[in-house]
């Protein structure tokens, strides 16, 4: 029998928390190909030079100040997010083609002893076509060693941005990539998606949000499966195998 509660149905609804690479992917996710991979940020290094700046050295103490600021919140601060672009473009951003992202810092993190700093970045699908073509191959940071924020902090080294790019500053990083299990996970989870009554659901619920936007996501389709039990019955026949019942929209 069709349970008729949002607790019962939410709770009967997989996702793909039980995937660990795609736990956090929406069906909007995964029907757009939104793909996400570990990147090296910078590593330590001494005796850099450039024109702009001068001598410096990116040390142990800046990559862990630059983690500790985004983990903690002080740079950027939330809800903003942390980008990465397209050669630096975010930083000029004389119109939409030179300040559009290329993807989202979801996580920061240290490695080799503190002497390399990573990011976990879920790539725009512009991005993951462009990665997966092979025609970005860099990382390059952005970075202040001594960031002061519009109300007057100073915290120290904050990462402002990362660019993918084919001419790095810094050399002898591991080049970008994402991992080709991942994207054929996501476009086969794509496909298998739209091809049944993914679609249906998905439009379904979109309108459910949109009528009711206060409404959390698993409510939503919740919501949706309640009013259209023949739906919810072709879900747990197999009928419609999406592998998240989170927001199919974004506002």
């Amino acid at each position: 029998m069709l349970a008729r509660n949002f607790e019962d149905l939410r709770a009967s609804i997989f996702t793909l928390s039980s995937l660990p690479e795609l736990g956090r992917y929406t069906l909007t996710d995964v029907a757009a190909g939104f793909a996400e991979s570990w990147i090296q940020v910078a590593a330590t290094g001494e005796d850099f030079q450039r024109a702009d700046i001068g001598r410096f050295s990116i040390t142990s103490e800046m990559l862990r100040e630059m983690a500790a600021n985004f983990n903690d919140g002080r740079w950027p601060i939330p809800p903003t997010s942390l980008i990465a672009d397209y050669e630096h473009g975010s930083a000029i951003a004389d119109g939409p083609e030179t300040g559009k992202a290329a993807g989202t810092v979801k996580k920061l993190e240290l490695r080799e002893s503190d002497s390399e700093l990573w990011a976990l970045v879920e790539w725009t699908p512009a991005a993951t076509q462009a990665i997966r073509d092979r025609e970005y191959r860099c990382i390059s940071p952005e970075f202040h060693r001594a960031f002061t924020t519009p109300t007057g902090d100073k915290i120290g080294c904050a990462l402002l941005a990362i660019a993918i790019t084919n001419r790095p500053f810094l050399q002898g990083m591991d080049p970008v990539s994402i991992p080709a299990r991942l994207v054929a996970h996501v476009e086969a989870c794509a496909r298998k998606t739209m091809v049944t009554h993914g679609d249906e659901l998905l439009r379904l619920t979109a309108e459910t949000r949109r009528r009711h936007p206060d409404m959390s996501e698993e409510d939503a389709i919740a919501k949706v499966f309640s009013e259209r039990p023949e739906l919810y019955e072709r879900y747990r026949a197999g009928a419609v195998p999406i592998g998240s019942v989170l927001a199919t929209t974004r506002s």
